[in-house]
Formats: structure tokens, C-alpha cells, sequence
């Protein structure tokens, strides 16, 4: 056992590229989809920029941006969105949308714990956010 950095057991890769990258970042072009077809993704820029990030522990939510280069977003803009997206489309998708984004931003705070106290209490935990989002 070596003690110091080892890239492998301490870069959070595989978080970034199977969750941001991969799971949020194609729901979030979904959910755009759904909204620019519902026409209501004008409320919905309104309602990210009328987010208060305040107890979030994240960077300034850059609603303007995220909306305009959309398809361009990188993992720190997936992160954040997962912790507002809940409550960003309220009332402007149907109730499972709003659930499943509910549920990701659980796991993706999950995702990013980095001291696990309670190992089997949080394996139950992730395990059911997981079986939701598969249904």
C-alpha cells in the first residue's frame, strides 16, 4: 500500500463520465426537448435564473448561459443542474419528469458524499434512487 495520490482510487472519473456526462447530461436534452415542444422553455430560463443558491454550496447558477449553450454544457454545469433542475421545470413537465429529476439530484449529492458514515444505510439509500430511476 503506497501512500500519496493514486489517480485510479482517487479521481472521480467514473461519477463524471457514467452520471453527469452520460445519465444527466441526455435526460437534461430530453427534458429541454419537452419543454421547447411544450413551449415553455421561457419559463423554464425564468425560473433557473429566479433560483436562490443560497445553502447549496455550489457556484453561481449561470441560467442565461446553460439555456443559451445548451448543448454545449460541461460536468460543473450538470452538477448544478441536477441540484435545482427539481425545482427549476415545477409545473412545466409531467409528474414523473419532475420526479426522476427529483431523484438525480438526490443521487448525484449521494454520488459526491466523500465520507460515508453509515455504509449499509447508504448503499439501501442509493439502491432505491437507483431501482427509480431504472423503473
Amino acid at each position: 500500500m503506497s501512500l500519496g495520490l493514486d489517480v485510479h482510487q482517487d479521481t472521480p472519473v467514473e461519477p463524471l463520465h457514467t452520471h453527469l456526462l452520460g445519465i444527466v447530461k441526455y435526460f437534461w436534452a430530453q427534458t429541454i426537448w419537452i419543454l421547447e415542444k411544450a413551449g415553455n422553455f421561457g419559463l423554464f430560463q425564468a425560473n433557473l435564473n429566479s433560483l436562490e443558491k443560497a445553502g447549496l454550496r455550489i457556484p453561481n447558477i449561470m441560467a442565461d448561459y446553460m439555456c443559451r449553450y445548451r448543448g454545449g454544457l460541461i460536468g460543473k454545469h450538470f452538477k448544478t443542474i441536477c441540484q435545482v433542475m427539481a425545482f427549476a421545470v415545477c409545473g412545466l413537465v409531467d409528474e414523473v419528469i419532475q420526479k426522476l429529476w427529483h431523484a438525480l439530484g438526490r443521487l448525484t449529492t449521494m454520488i459526491w458524499e466523500t465520507q460515508i458514515e453509515d455504509m449499509d444505510n447508504y448503499i439501501v439509500r442509493s439502491s432505491k434512487l437507483l431501482s427509480f430511476l431504472v423503473m
